[in-house]
């Protein structure tokens, strides 16, 4: 399991390959943000497959959705800044 701080990035090594990770959030806590790209890959840049996961007010996971691409595919193509607003599958 990977645990990370919200706003926090690393490097992690998964099944022998290398990707970098981020958590981003809202501030009420009922909304998380997760990504995966190449490792260097800036959060502005194109590379990243991003989920985001909804909380309810206990803090229990109630959903996890996956950001698609303008083909409505699930792709290492999103811009992991833009995580707030990006299209998440139902």
């Amino acid at each position: 399991m990977i645990t990370a701080n919200k706003g926090s990035w690393d490097a992690i090594s998964v099944f022998n390959q290398a990707l970098t990770y981020g958590v981003g959030g809202n501030p009420d806590g009922l909304v998380e943000y997760i990504g995966h790209a190449a490792p260097g890959s800036s959060t502005s840049e194109a590379r990243w497959f991003v989920k985001k996961l909804k909380y309810d007010a206990s803090q229990r996971l109630i959903n996890i959705y996956i950001a698609l691409d303008a083909n409505n595919q699930a792709s290492f193509t999103q811009i992991f800044d833009n995580a707030a607003t990006l299209n998440y599958g139902t």
